[in-house]
């Protein structure tokens, strides 16, 4: 044990270039056979055929919500479901609504008597919780299926593990927020990102799992609203996603609103791309607007008493 204590710290030790080096040689003494057996397995051919069923499916469904519905019509609209093996990416600035749409997402979900897997590390357990109750407009949650990592710090490759376990438990979609607290390089983050996001996606495919990976915009002009390009340090973002949502609100304007612009539909095309949702005190989202009272103008009153209207008198005069 000791030993194995002394070794660990030296690893620990080691700066990353020269681990590098390590797991290249460790890689090159790899046995032919397995790498042999390894390689086959990934290049083996398979006929369009043993996909013929699963494809009539959707087919068959074509203009309707396939999948997991997000719970909110606005936003089936634009994505028509979310099925398993889906990258989708919410994206959009600080305090615009991108965390807001995933947990009402989460919550409808599980309303619905579905499990969800939620990871944050943005937020604590507790606060993210007090989330859900704003949006359930109550403290009495304890039904909804929702889990969180116990950890407060994940590497990206955790997430294979925990997506692996989710499904065990009966988890029909995973939620990450957010995609830049996996990032570590200062150097090339673009790269880093890009191998983040694909593994993402690849994991995705692997577990037959929705993923919504919730990611930063760049800052934009007052009134912008965000493209795919704006997507904070990589076009691998974009690129590797199956559905692309920005949220957007005009923060100085009406901050209760918020746009949902839909950006990418790789499998459902592109067909509503904008819905308006609209924010309460709490968290939930609303399709309806709400109903604002008008303030009435000392000068626009009717000044009345026993039937003389005072301001139609003083116009006379």
């Amino acid at each position: 044990m000791a030993n194995d204590n002394w070794l660990l710290k030296k690893i620990d030790d080691v700066d990353d270039k020269t681990a590098e080096k390590m797991l290249m040689k460790l890689m090159e003494r790899r046995p032919l056979d397995d790498i042999a057996r390894d390689r086959d397995s990934r290049t083996r051919l398979v006929p369009m055929s043993d996909f013929i069923e699963e494809a009539k499916l959707i087919y068959a469904n074509k203009g309707k919500v396939q999948g997991l519905s997000t719970g909110i019509r606005a936003v089936d609209e634009m994505t028509m479901g979310m099925l398993g093996g889906e990258l989708i990416v919410i994206g959009g600035q600080s305090s615009h609504g991108k965390t807001q749409l995933s947990t009402n997402i989460a919550f409808h979900i599980a309303q619905s008597g579905k499990r969800v897997t939620f990871v944050t590390m943005e937020m604590t357990k507790p606060g993210i919780t007090n989330r859900f109750m704003q949006v359930a407009r109550t403290e009495n949650i304890g039904h909804l299926q929702i889990d969180f990592q116990q950890a407060s710090s994940l590497d990206h490759q955790d997430i294979s593990f925990i997506m692996k376990k989710a499904k065990e438990r009966g988890s029909e979609i995973i939620i990450i927020d957010h995609l830049h607290y996996f990032t570590r390089s200062q150097d090339n983050m673009s790269a880093e990102i890009g191998i983040i996001v694909k593994n993402f996606s690849e994991f995705a495919k692997v577990h037959n799992m929705p993923v919504v990976l919730i990611s930063h915009t760049t800052k934009l002009r007052a009134k912008q609203r965000p493209e795919m390009q704006d997507l904070r340090d990589s076009s691998f973002i974009a690129q590797d996603a199956d559905i692309v949502l920005m949220v957007w609100s005009d923060l100085d304007g009406s901050p209760e609103e918020v746009e949902v612009l839909l950006r990418k539909n790789r499998n459902r095309g592109l067909g509503v791309r904008k819905k308006y949702l609209y924010r309460d005190d709490g968290g939930l989202l609303s399709e309806d607007e709400p109903i604002k009272e008008r303030e009435i103008k000392p000068n626009e009153a009717d000044i009345s008493i026993a039937g003389i209207n005072f301001n139609e008198a003083a116009e006379k005069d």
